[in-house]
């Protein structure tokens, strides 16, 4: 799908693409269109490629958007359309990684660029998902607190998380204490830790993660 095969279609609210492609120039018009409410499309990279949006930087589309799904074969590329979405009416946003979970540079940048985005005081549901669970041809990414969580917290709205994959976020008292505080609506918490099929990786003390929150608080 193009920007072109797109046009015409100018009071769409809901728009939901599985399987379908869909080309920068095609996300472009979706982007303008002026009563989207609702956005779920696949991007896989093989198609676009992940750095392409950097394009539009400086652009502001999507001004209307309220839920947003996007599942991907890389992570890093979500983190630059984000940076186009210049909603302050989003309330769900969904990311999935269907391919090798994210390394601990993207996850950081991703997880800043929602922490500060024109929805961080009314956005109430967030799910990322980094890679399949259990999707053994990958090592598990682990992910320092300060990057993932601490980013987040000044999204005062939230009310469900989930986060799990082929990832692990090492969680201490420090976590907890700063989850209560910023989250004070928190009902929903999914977090799950994948099977320790890669013993071998690095792995956090309670006193490493403690310090890592406490850091960026």
């Amino acid at each position: 799908l193009t920007g072109d095969t797109l046009r015409g279609f100018d009071h769409l609210t809901a728009v939901k693409f599985d399987g379908l492609r869909i080309t920068i120039d095609g996300l472009e018009r979706l982007g303008q269109l002026p009563s989207l409410r609702t956005l779920e499309f696949d991007a896989y990279c093989a198609d676009l490629l992940w750095d392409a949006p950097h394009e539009y930087r400086g652009l502001y589309f999507f001004l209307n958007l309220e839920t947003l799904t996007i599942r991907t074969n890389m992570l890093e590329w979500c983190m630059i359309f984000l940076e186009m979405v210049a909603s302050s009416h989003l309330q769900v946003l969904s990311i999935t990684s269907i391919g090798r979970p994210a390394p601990s540079i993207a996850m950081a940048a991703l997880c800043a660029v929602v922490g500060t985005g024109p929805w961080n005081d009314i956005l109430h549901t967030l799910q990322i998902l980094s890679g399949r669970l259990d999707d053994t041809r990958y090592a598990v990414e682990t992910y320092r607190p300060s990057d993932v969580f601490a980013p987040l917290l000044t999204c005062s709205a939230l009310r469900r998380i989930s986060m799990y994959g082929r990832c692990r976020v090492p969680r201490g008292d420090a976590t907890l204490e700063a989850w209560t505080a910023a989250w004070p609506n928190l009902s929903h918490l999914d977090l799950r830790n994948p099977p320790d099929d890669h013993p071998k990786g690095w792995q956090w003390s309670a006193r490493d993660i403690e310090q890592s929150l406490l850091a960026v608080m």
